[in-house]
């Protein structure tokens, strides 16, 4: 028996002749004990057998799949990639067939979806739609909530007129004639007309004074928002 140096891993071993091969990583022992192995670097990992039929991963000390397992895995993988790939584009796609209107065509121009899915798909979108429409529409004002608005803006405006007669009536001790809010009306000074682009009536009286508007449409009598709206203010 001859001590002989691996040339691979270093290690120095008996054999019998430099045919055999080194017990620790299998490559074939050609040193002899005369002519040293070449010292390996830190981290630098031994040379394998070129007749070993297995790769080890010195690093991780974990077995390292071969050329023919990563040829053997790769349709595998790619089918999942493929697989995830859908998956992702259809939740996307379902996702935007709630969209009002435009989800349904969406739907319809996909190919990740069954024939049942996009059915299913297009009346829970049309569903949708119709719920938000009659939520946006229960939101708008109505006639009523109009009106009130409108008579609560008069109501502002007669009060702020009020305030400038009664200015007018401190300055000049006297309250104005009705030429002098004409002459106001037709410099089309705004808070001298209702929400109608009317102008507001002004008449002076005895004891007082009073304003108002005969509405939208103008003219004396009716209902809603073309009920007349005056105040009067005595003195």
């Amino acid at each position: 028996m001859a001590r002989i140096a691996c040339a691979a891993c270093g290690t120095v071993q008996e054999a019998a002749s430099e045919a055999a091969r080194c017990v620790i990583c299998g490559a074939a022992l050609r040193a002899t004990e005369g002519e040293p192995p070449r010292p390996r670097g830190p981290g630098e990992a031994a040379v394998p057998s070129s007749s070993t039929s297995e790769v080890f991963d010195v690093d991780a000390g974990r077995k390292a799949e071969t050329p023919a397992e990563v040829l053997q895995a790769e349709p595998g993988r790619r089918a999942a990639e493929l697989d995830e790939i859908f998956a992702a584009e259809k939740r996307t796609t379902t996702a935007l067939s709630l969209i009002p209107v435009w989800g349904i065509w969406r739907i319809w121009r996909s190919d990740v979806h069954a024939l049942p899915e996009k059915w299913f798909l297009s009346a829970l979108s049309l569903v949708l739609t119709v719920a938000l429409a009659f939520v946006a529409w229960r939101a708008l004002p109505g006639e009523a909530d109009r009106t009130v608005e409108t008579k609560a803006s008069i109501d502002r405006d007669l009060v702020a007129l009020e305030k400038l007669v009664e200015r007018f009536r401190g300055q000049r001790g006297t309250f104005p004639e009705a030429t002098v809010w004409g002459d106001s009306v037709r410099r089309r000074d705004p808070r001298f007309f209702d929400p109608w682009g009317n102008p507001y009536r002004y008449t002076k009286r005895p004891n007082g004074f009073s304003i108002g508007t005969y509405g939208r449409d103008g003219e004396r009598g009716g209902e809603g928002a073309d009920a007349d709206v005056f105040r009067e203010f005595p003195h």
